[in-house]
């Protein structure tokens, strides 16, 4: 979400959970965050399946699959970058307080903008490298004391680096453009700060990129006749393929790497083949889900605040269930696991909130993170943990963190 909106799981097997005191490998006794044996972040395995689907991809952590739900918050490192006539500085103490909140509301994992947003705010990272990586690496450490899992989203808005150097968008699909020399330097210092940390549960590229490929509209969207404006899905793909290859490069681990991809649009392969909005059938959008999921991310990425997709070639209406099963049988075919990394957004009451939550308990999604906690109240669309709202959604988590759990037993 955030202004754009800039406002992102499967049925398998015996299931571990995270728990206010930690990840526990029960078979071992031992726990994730203190077994200095225990592999870094989420992981992915995927095994042969006594099933006629072939493949069995399994989220986990350190050795036991993993399933859970959490939260967004968006400014848990941004909102610490403050300028002021004398510059930038940096201050971690909202970081602070507001993992320490969500270490009290028993929430385990976290996705967060891991960089700026506009492109008059880069300099924080250009003139300020050291400063700027070393308070990155304070929130990383924090939320290890606090048992926190975290999935920084590297590149939030789609413009922001091109506009800095001047470039078109397309520059995120050419090699030799400012924009992809910035990415890979970003991405390497990133990974570089971060990879040792147990907290860093998984790398994502950026912030629903996918809704920029192929727009047939691109003239009155970004209000220019410049082609070299006109992202491709093809620009996408190749730049998820450069950033899973410079995290490769640093972090050797197997740690989860997502796109951080909205959900689809509806004529998303459409869209890329023939510049129309016609409705994806089913299989369409299990293809362009490949394309825009590529080899190296095991993940299929999605946000959902649409209880419910339509598809072609009739332009019938899934419901949310039946949204979920196409969405996790692509990712399964490809091999990956399926993460909602936001959903809900302001819904009226705490009912709406459940329908996504038993949605997602039915279809078995391994991750899922509401859009979004804000300690502050200053972003957009969130919830604090003293509103009416706050209360119940904290309220939601450990409820269904719970039920995830008893499905272990």
């Amino acid at each position: 979400m955030i202004m754009k909106r800039p406002v992102c799981i499967l049925a398998i097997g015996l299931l571990v959970m995270v728990a206010v005191g930690g990840c526990a490998d029960r078979s071992e006794g031992k726990n994730y965050w203190t077994d200095p044996a225990a592999p870094v972040g989420l992981r992915v395995v995927v095994s042969e399946s006594e099933t006629e689907d072939g493949v069995f991809p399994e989220l986990v952590l350190a050795h036991r699959p993993f399933r859970a739900t959490g939260v967004n918050c968006y400014d848990l490192f941004v909102g610490g970058v403050m300028r002021d006539s004398a510059g930038f500085r940096f201050d971690l103490s909202n970081a602070y307080a507001t993992l320490d909140i969500l270490k009290s509301e028993g929430v385990p994992v976290v996705r967060f903008n891991c960089g700026v947003y506009y492109d008059h705010e880069l300099p924080a990272c250009l003139e300020h490298e050291k400063e700027y990586f070393d308070a990155l690496q304070k929130v990383a450490e924090y939320a290890q004391q606090q048992q926190i899992g975290l999935i920084p989203s590297v590149f939030w808005h789609y413009a922001a680096i091109p506009r800095y150097y001047g470039e078109p968008y397309r520059g995120w699909g050419c090699d030799t453009s400012r924009t992809m020399e910035f990415m890979r330097f970003y991405t390497r210092r990133v990974v570089e700060s971060l990879h040792g940390y147990k907290s860093i549960f998984a790398w994502e590229f950026g912030n629903e990129f996918n809704l920029e490929a192929d727009l047939p509209n691109w003239r009155e969207n970004y209000k220019t006749e410049d082609p070299n404006n006109r992202m491709t899905a093809d620009d996408v793909r190749h730049v998820y393929d450069v950033f899973v290859r410079t995290v490769r490069e640093i972090d050797t681990t197997g740690r989860l790497i997502c796109s951080g991809n909205a959900a689809l649009r509806p004529s998303q392969y459409h869209q890329y083949v023939e510049n129309t909005w016609v409705t994806d059938t089913p299989q369409e959008y299990e293809t362009i889900t490949g394309i825009l999921n590529p080899e190296g991310m095991q993940s299929v990425s999605e946000h959902l605040y649409d209880q419910g997709r339509k598809i072609g070639p009739s332009d019938s209406l899934l419901s949310l269930d039946g949204q979920l099963a196409l969405a996790m049988g692509a990712a399964r075919s490809l091999g990956k696991v399926y993460y909602v990394g936001e959903f809900a957004g302001v819904l009226p009451e705490e009912a709406d909130y459940r329908v996504y939550y038993d949605a997602f308990l039915r279809a078995g999604v391994p991750l899922s993170l509401v859009w979004n906690f804000s300690n502050k109240g200053n972003i957009e669309y969130s919830f604090t943990a003293e509103s009416e709202r706050g209360k119940y959604i904290f309220a939601l988590i450990r409820e269904y963190n719970e039920k995830l759990q008893s499905q272990e037993k």
